[in-house]
C-alpha cells in the first residue's frame, strides 16, 4: 500500500513538473493559463476536491490542459478517510466566448470510496483503486473574466484494484461534478 501511495505521487510530481511554473501567465490576448476550482464530487470520489488546471497547449479556437485535484474525506465513526486523487487532460473548445465544451481523460486514484465491514463493528476495510475517468461537460466563463462555473458528467471506470476486498462493487461509477473556480 505504502508503496502504491509513494509511485502515485512520484508520478504526479513527474507529470506536473512538466507544465507548472511558479508565476502567473497570460498570453497576448489576455487569456489565464492557470485555474484553481472546488468540485463537488466529479472525478476525485470524495464529496470535495479542489484542483489546480493549467493550459499547456493552445489552438486556435480551443486549448489543452491539464488538471491535477486532491480530494479528501476524514474519518467518520466507523468509517476510514475516503481521499482520490485525479489526474487529466482536457481539451476545451470555443475560447474567447463565455460558453465552453470540455472534455477530457484521465486517472484517480480513490483509497476509502467504498468500504466494507468485517465482523460487525470490528473492522473497516476500504477499496483501493486505479481508475480511468472520462469528462464531458459546460463551462462558463465571459471573456477576459476570472470567475469560472463548471458542471459535468465524471464516469470513473475501474482499471486495477490494490485492496484484496471481495469484487463487490461496481467497475463503473457515473459520477457528476459541479466547479466554481478561478483563473489567473
Amino acid at each position: 500500500m505504502l508503496m502504491e501511495c509513494r509511485m502515485l505521487l512520484l508520478l504526479i510530481l513527474f507529470i506536473v513538473s512538466f507544465s507548472l511554473k511558479c508565476q502567473t501567465e497570460k498570453d497576448s490576448v489576455g487569456i489565464s493559463k492557470n485555474s484553481i476550482y472546488l468540485e463537488l464530487v466529479g472525478n476525485s470520489t470524495t464529496i470535495f476536491s479542489i484542483h489546480f488546471d493549467r493550459i499547456i497547449k493552445q489552438l486556435q479556437k480551443s486549448y489543452i490542459s491539464l488538471d491535477v485535484g486532491f480530494g479528501y474525506f476524514p474519518k467518520h465513526d466507523i468509517l476510514n478517510p475516503n481521499f482520490g486523487i485525479p489526474i487529466s487532460f482536457n481539451w476545451t473548445n470555443r475560447l474567447y466566448k463565455r460558453n465552453h465544451l470540455e472534455t477530457g481523460l484521465g486517472l484517480t486514484y480513490s483509497s476509502g470510496t467504498f468500504q466494507k465491514t468485517i465482523d460487525i463493528g470490528s473492522k473497516t476495510e476500504s477499496l483501493k483503486a486505479l481508475y480511468g475517468s472520462l469528462r464531458i461537460g459546460y463551462k462558463f466563463q465571459k471573456p477576459k473574466k476570472d470567475l469560472f462555473l463548471k458542471a459535468a458528467f465524471t464516469p470513473l471506470i475501474k482499471i486495477y484494484q490494490f485492496s484484496k476486498l471481495e469484487q463487490n462493487f461496481s467497475d463503473f461509477i457515473p459520477f457528476v461534478g459541479l466547479s466554481v473556480g478561478y483563473s489567473f
